[in-house]
This record gives structure tokens, sequence and C-alpha cells, in this order.
């Protein structure tokens, strides 16, 4: 079952990336936007590269897995969209598994599934 949560996820980021896309074309001297866009499709390809048994997809699959079972959609808490959003958009060095560190960490900012 991880796997659709990877799919799920990275679906979830290339829709992120759909909306950058939008925006770079609404404001085409903002490059942030397009920067973005192509950020986050780097981070899908990453989290889809990501083994089935990674650490961090096996405990959001914990959590998310029966939601994404039902509905192939993932809806992840806010403190994730956050990290989603605004992944490449002021850093263009961001690092791919760093951020998915960070979305499995605040995925889970309430609970103890992850230990630091």
């Amino acid at each position: 079952m991880n796997e659709n949560v990877k799919h799920a996820i990275a679906n979830y980021v290339i829709g992120r990336s759909d909306f950058r896309s939008e925006k770079s074309e609404q404001y085409p001297d903002d490059t942030r936007n397009h920067r973005s866009a192509s950020a986050l499709r780097g981070l899908a390809e990453h989290i889809l590269s990501l083994p089935d048994d990674d650490d961090r997809l096996v405990a959001i699959a914990k959590v998310d897995d029966y939601m994404v079972s039902k509905t192939d959609n993932w809806s992840p808490r806010r403190a994730v969209a956050y990290v989603v959003d605004r992944y490449g958009f002021d850093d263009p060095e961001d690092d791919h598994d760093a951020a998915f560190t960070e979305i499995a960490f605040a995925e889970f900012a309430d609970t103890d599934e992850l230990e630091e």
C-alpha cells in the first residue's frame, strides 16, 4: 500500500506544480512561480523514485493509507501544504530529499510516528 500513498503524495505535489505554472503565466515577470513549478516537478519525481519501504513513506502510510485507498487522493495537514506551496519559491537550491523529510515530519507534527 505504500506505493499508493507514494503516488498520491506525488500527485498532490504535481497539482501544486500545476498551480505554480498557472501563476507563472499570470505573472510572467515574477520568475519565482516558474522556478517553484519546476522544483515541485523534481520533488514529485524524487518521491516516486523512493523505495516503497522508505521510513517516511511507511510512517505516512500508517496514518493515511486508508484515506488514500478510498479516494486515491492525499490531503495533507496545513503544515505540509505550506512546505509544499513554498518549495522552490524562495530558495532555488531546495533539496528534494530534505523537503520530503520536512513533509513527513510536518504530517506528524501532532503525533510521535517519526522520531528525530
